[in-house]
């Protein structure tokens, strides 16, 4: 999927608007593969990956109809659904790796006695990290 996408956005010598079209093509054939199959076996990062190409979809979609729209009133809705479906997947990304990331620490935590003490110590000293760990 992305190196068909790389190579229709790079290598194809026809308009911007068949680029995107043939791309929305493209993801949305992905979209139905990852229903369908859920190649990993994590059901996660089946729901992640399915998550991205839906943004992606969405990005291309809305970018379109940004090129092809010469309305005022309509073109600022567009970049800004844009930008809040990046930012929605952005921060969706960041929440699963901080959330597997502090599952491990955590579980560090509890063969190291000393260092949990420590780290409580520190937890408690500070109010903002407290307020997101304790």
């Amino acid at each position: 999927r992305k190196i068909l996408t790389i190579f229709i956005s790079i290598s194809l010598n026809i308009n911007p608007a068949s680029k995107a079209l043939l791309i929305l093509l493209l993801l949305s054939s992905a979209v139905y593969i990852q229903k369908i199959h859920n190649p990993f076996v994590n059901p996660e990062l089946n729901s992640t990956e399915l998550r991205g190409i839906i943004v992606t979809l969405s990005s291309i979609y809305f970018g379109l109809f940004y090129h092809v729209t010469d309305d005022s009133i309509t073109r600022p809705f567009m970049v800004a659904t844009i930008l809040g479906l990046n930012i929605y997947f952005m921060v969706y990304i960041f929440m699963r790796l901080l959330g597997t990331q502090l599952d491990k620490f955590v579980k560090f935590l509890k063969f190291c006695p000393n260092i949990k003490a420590n780290f409580k110590k520190i937890l408690e000293s500070n109010f903002i990290i407290s307020y997101f760990f304790l």
